[in-house]
């Protein structure tokens, strides 16, 4: 494989949408429970109110309802201050004009910019994922996502390139 090296200027519209769908593409697992212990607060809340409840029943509406609303204050708390951090460091990257270089080659992924470098062989990459024209390249061991590339900041020819090398290397 010929080595693909991609430089990437910063941009700071580009950078605060991939951390939007990383926030999207992410927290799909927190919403979800979140989602079903509303629903399920709702429907009990709506039964209960209809008959005489007992002492037990009301005391186990009152803690999945607490439950709740604690569970979407967290979600929420993350939610701003994972924006606020957004900002933060938008505007630092901003001010140093920090520029993202990607080399591929049969090694593995090379990623560099101003404050680090990181080298890794292409068997710690789980296999990556495309949604809604993004690449998410995530390592084996690690929660997160550790790269993302759009199309929109790769361009049609560079993102299809891309694309191929990935799933030719780590599916």
């Amino acid at each position: 494989m010929q080595e693909k090296i991609i430089n990437l200027p910063f941009n700071r519209k580009q950078f605060i949408t991939n951390q939007k769908n990383i926030w999207k593409f992410t927290s799909g697992k927190a919403l979800k429970p979140n989602l079903i212990y509303t629903a399920v607060a709702i429907v009990i809340f709506t039964i209960n109110s209809n008959s005489k409840a007992s002492s037990f029943d009301q005391i186990l509406l009152g803690a999945i309802l607490f439950y709740t609303i604690i569970r979407w204050i967290d979600f929420i708390e993350r939610w701003v201050r994972f924006f606020r951090l957004i900002k933060i460091y938008a505007d630092r990257f901003e001010k140093e004009k920090m520029t993202s270089i990607y080399t591929f080659n049969d090694n593995g992924l090379k990623y560099e910019d101003h404050e680090k470098m990181f080298q890794l062989s292409w068997h710690l990459f789980k296999p990556f994922e495309a949604y809604k024209d993004n690449i998410y390249i995530k390592q084996r061991h690690q929660a997160g996502v550790t790269f993302i590339l759009s199309r929109q900041e790769l361009g049609d020819d560079q993102y299809n390139e891309v694309y191929s090398i990935l799933e030719e290397k780590i599916g």
